[in-house]
């Protein structure tokens, strides 16, 4: 054991050579540490970003994909009021959360958490793709009750929806 400054004992951290797996050079590193690859730039020349990306998809396959917090309340608010409600949620790729029929009409429905900026924001780039080539009409971001209310009421134009309904020329 190596003494540290103070009077304390410090251990010393052994090091070994590695082979980096894809370049194949030897390279120093710490018997604690798992590095596999002698530099960022090796990692990402052996497509290791991709391969992160693709786990980190597997994963939200696997776990299911995170919701908004007032999902299950919203959910909950459409069957209450005797709405077919499909949760589209896990699908990911900019798809809205909920398909719900009413009445003989189906809706588009991306749930948003007015509690938090993302959610006050409205829909992200790869939602507002997605609905730009939609071609079956609009998404509706529904935050509340209210308007879940004002969605199945018929008081379209009481909720948000991308792409934003088109004023009128008076």
């Amino acid at each position: 054991m190596a003494k540290g400054g103070k009077g304390t004992t410090r251990k010393k951290r052994r090091q070994i050579f590695v082979k980096c797996l894809h370049c194949g050079v030897n390279f120093s590193a710490y018997m604690s540490a798992e590095r596999k690859f002698c530099s960022y730039q090796c990692f990402l020349n052996s497509g290791g970003a991709l391969r992160a990306g693709k786990a980190a998809s597997t994963m939200t396959r696997k776990y299911g994909a995170k919701k908004d917090a007032n999902h299950g309340l919203i959910v909950a608010e459409f069957k209450k009021r005797d709405a077919d409600v499909i949760d589209l949620s896990s699908m990911g790729h900019g798809v809205p959360d909920l398909v719900v029929g009413f009445d003989r009409v189906w809706y588009l429905v991306d749930v948003k958490n007015p509690e938090t900026g993302y959610g006050r924001r409205g829909l992200n780039q790869r939602q507002k793709e997605w609905a730009d080539n939609w071609k079956g009409g609009p998404v509706y971001l529904v935050s509340t009750c209210e308007d879940v209310s004002n969605l199945l009421g018929g008081h379209l134009d009481l909720v948000k929806q991308y792409p934003e309904k088109l004023k009128e020329a008076s």
